[in-house]
This record gives structure tokens, C-alpha cells and sequence, in this order.
């Protein structure tokens, strides 16, 4: 998601003029610009040179972009851009307009001026306007914050260890599908799994790699963490959602007594095929938690009126202590399970679970907690997902819990 606005004109027309244009208003005018402003030229794709593209930073890490392209001069500020972009592109807008005599139109055609559009009260207006836009378009088609679960720096760490997990791993399963890219293909695909080193290992690697037609090479479309150390269970498959890529996807599955579950599928590249819709099939679950802490509360307690309308529910009197008041009711929530897959990420669930136990256990040469999370109904004593949370000074406190509460991402494979 961005903002354009939009000068049209015959000036700038290629990628060095473009340069040349944009470090003349920024010389000539310096007074104008309230903080240091640094230029970044995008390159652009081979055979684009008139689609000259720079990158403009301020003092925010959005920054804006500035494009010429077919007869435009284009100002576009990415999403969730801050007051200091907003105020960073009103000046170049005002720059630009001044230097090259023309008028500036937004996305709808209609000719604005930034000094009057770019109120204060206007920007505030645009920022949330973006944000909620944003939460929005999110799709949650991409791995990030999965990796968090199990690396303590994934911005210095998973370029290495993705590079370390494609040279050492093994094939788990190929096959031949349609998948995108840049644009729809159809070849051969594999999934490559790493245990670095540690055959008994609960979580691996699995990489998705496709072949790219347009660049006579490879691709590594996706990486992520597997939990291998989990569950088998009976699924009647009843939605499948594929990602953009085609490589990957969401199984929404009913148990067998119609609860449902959704799960990221860390097989789907290979097996998507296979599926139908209300068809049986044994998966492996398991789940890798953000965070798990005990419960604050173990219960709480109706009183007075509360405890009156509490009883007369139930068709019964108040019950009353020696001084004539209402006797509370308590009522302990240390038996509770619950877990609701009700987010924007489908595969994500909050969850509270009793623990029979919360055990050290080493995986991919990391110190993990190990629980079970229990997915409980009124008839059985419910389903187990086994459970990994990457140990921190902040969860040694969980060793003897015997209920936990927090987020995980569910997983699972076909077995």
C-alpha cells in the first residue's frame, strides 16, 4: 500500500536527468529541508533505465520514493510512514512543483496544493488511515515472526543459517506442480529439511526450493521451522488456502467430533495436490509458542447482588453467613483449556492449558521448554499438541507450572 501524487511533465525523462533534478532542488533550496536527507538510488530492472527510481531518507527509516515514468514524475510514500515522511514528501512536492511549473494531482486526477493539503490535521488523518489499511491488507503469508520462536537474533542469524540449511539438508519429498513467481509456472519443486546435525532433533528446517524457468535457476521460495516431534491425528480437511506462491498453504481440518483447527502446512509444496476437500488424512501436529507464562488469576469470585443473580440462574436461594450477608462464590479457573484461533493470522491461537509437565529438551542445538497444549472438549479429555517455547531468562519460572497460558503458531504435516 502507498500514497502517489503526480507531475506531469516532458522534463527528467531519463534516469540521469532524474539525478540531476532532484540534487539541483536539493542544493538550491537546502534551507527548506529541516533535517539531513540522503538519496538512494533503486536500481531498476534490466532494459528500465527510463524508470529512473530514487529512495530519499529522512530522518524516519520509511522514507519516500521518487519515480519517473512514462511522462510522470511520481512522489509515492510507502505505508505506515511517519509525520516526518509525510512532511518530507510535502517539501519535495513543493519543490518540484515550483521548479518544473506544474501542477501536482493525487491518485483521483484532482490537483492539489501541499501546502494546503498536508495539514497537520490532514497528515495525523493519514497516518491512521494507513495503519488501519495495512492491518487490513495483511495476508500473513510470510515467516517472520516464526523465526523468532527459535533463533534469539534472526535479523543477524537466518541468512547464514539458510544458506548453512540448503548446502547440509537433505530431500524430504519433491514433486511437480503450478506455483508463482514473477508469474505462473510449472515445474519441478522440493523441500529440503536440516536437523543440523541432530537426526533425533524435534524442530528442523524445511526449505522450499522451485525451479524458475525465466532465470534458468532455482529459487528458495520460503524457509521455516518444522515441528518434527509432534502429534498424529485424524483431519477431515474442510478449506485449503493456498499462499500467492502457490508453495505453501492453511489446512482448516475438522477432529473427529467437529471441532476444527487451522494449521500452517510445512509439507504443502509436495502434497497439495493430493488433497480433497472432506476427505480423511493423518497429519503430525505441533507448535512452536511466542511466549507462555502462568495465569495471573487461578479464579475469581461473584458477591453480594452478583452472587444473588448467580443463584437465582441456577433456581436457587442465596446462601448467607452468620451476619446476614450474601456468602460469595468462588469459582477456580486452574482446570481450564481453552484455545481460539479467532486472529487475523489463521494459523496463530491463544491458548490456556493445564501442564502435566514442562520439560528442558535440547532441539536444533537450543534449550527449549516442552508442554503440552491441550485442545479439550466437554467428552474427552482433548487432543495434545506438543509445544516448544525457546527458553529466556523471562520463562525459567515455567518449569513448575501447572497451567499456562499464551500464543503459539500451529503446525503440521501430512504423515
Amino acid at each position: 500500500m502507498s500514497r502517489c501524487f503526480y507531475f506531469k511533465t516532458e522534463y527528467c525523462v531519463d534516469f540521469i536527468g532524474m539525478q540531476e533534478t532532484l540534487e539541483m532542488i536539493f542544493n538550491c533550496d537546502s534551507d527548506s529541508i529541516e533535517y539531513p536527507v540522503e538519496f538512494y538510488e533503486l536500481e531498476p530492472s534490466e532494459g528500465e533505465r527510463e524508470a529512473a527510481c530514487f529512495y530519499i531518507k529522512g530522518e524516519s527509516a520509511k522514507g519516500v520514493q521518487v519515480i519517473n515514468k512514462e511522462g510522470y514524475i511520481i512522489i509515492k510514500i510507502n505505508s505506515l510512514c511517519n509525520y516526518k515522511d509525510y512532511d518530507l514528501a510535502r517539501t519535495i512536492l513543493i519543490l518540484e512543483r515550483d521548479f518544473l511549473k506544474t501542477q501536482i494531482l493525487d491518485e483521483n486526477n484532482a490537483i492539489i496544493i501541499p501546502e494546503e493539503y498536508f495539514t497537520n490535521e490532514r497528515i495525523q488523518k493519514l497516518i491512521e488511515e494507513d495503519a488501519k489499511a495495512v492491518e487490513e491488507e495483511d495476508n500473513y503469508q510470510y515467516h517472520g515472526n516464526h523465526w523468532n520462536c527459535i533463533l534469539d537474533n534472526p535479523e543477524n542469524d537466518i541468512i547464514p543459517l539458510l544458506s548453512e540449511s540448503i548446502e547440509k539438508g537433505s530431500l524430504y519429498g519433491h514433486t511437480t506442480c503450478d506455483y508463482t513467481l514473477e508469474k505462473k509456472l510449472h515445474g519441478p519443486v522440493a523441500i529440503l529439511e536440516y536437523d543440523k546435525g541432530d537426526r533425533e532433533s524435534a524442530i528442523v528446517i524445511r526449505n522450499v526450493i522451485a525451479a524458475d524457468n525465466n532465470k534458468k535457476s532455482n529459487s528458495l521460495v520460503s524457509g521455516f521451522p518444522v515441528i518434527k516431534g509432534g502429534n498424529r491425528i485424524t483431519l477431515k480437511i474442510s478449506k485449503i488456502q493456498e499462499w500467492e506462491n502457490g508453495l505453501e498453504g492453511w489446512i482448516t481440518a475438522e477432529l473427529v467430533d467437529g471441532r476444527w483447527l487451522t494449521l500452517f502446512d510445512t509439507g504443502f509444496a509436495i502434497n497439495k495436490d493430493k488433497y480433497e476437500i472432506g476427505k480423511n488424512y493423518d497429519f503430525i501436529i505441533g507448535a512452536l509458542a511466542y511466549s507462555a507464562h502462568e495465569p495471573e488469576s487461578k479464579g475469581f469470585t461473584f458477591e453480594g447482588q452478583k452472587a444473588i443473580d448467580f443463584k437465582a440462574k441456577l433456581g436457587e436461594e442465596p446462601e448467607y453467613d452468620e451476619n446476614g450477608n450474601v456468602k460469595p462464590i468462588e469459582f477456580s479457573t486452574e482446570q481450564l483449556c481453552a484455545f481460539l484461533q479467532r486472529g487475523h493470522a489463521p494459523d496463530e491461537a491463544e491458548f490456556i492449558t493445564t501442564v502435566d509437565e514442562v520439560r528442558a529438551v535440547k532441539a536444533f542445538g537450543k534449550d527449549f521448554w516442552k508442554f503440552d497444549v491441550i485442545y479439550r472438549s466437554e467428552e474427552d479429555d482433548g487432543i495434545k499438541i506438543p509445544t516448544f517455547l525457546i527458553q529466556s531468562n523471562e520463562n525459567q519460572s515455567i518449569q513448575n507450572a501447572k497451567q499456562l497460558q499464551g500464543i503459539l503458531w500451529l503446525t503440521g504435516y501430512l504423515a
